[in-house]
């Protein structure tokens, strides 16, 4: 995999998280996609993981900011 192009990484990372296969991310399969990327990289920091609520309010705010037209 780490010869595969972007475009092959990036949809490889996005079926991770598309469970119902519906070529869409509903705001439940958001949050946890963001519950692991936020966990990963403030570990990485050495900072501790935020609670799932904070992931929660995160990602409704990025939801809404992002999903225009409400599907």
């Amino acid at each position: 995999m780490s010869t595969a192009s972007f475009e092959l990484k990036a949809k490889t990372l996005f079926q991770l998280y598309d469970n119902d296969r519906s070529n869409l991310l509903s705001l439940d399969e958001l949050m946890v996609l963001m519950q692991n990327a936020l966990s990963c990289l403030l570990k990485l920091d050495g900072r501790e993981p935020p609670s799932i609520g904070e992931v929660a309010d995160r990602t409704r705010a990025y939801f809404k900011a992002t999903d225009a037209d409400n599907d």
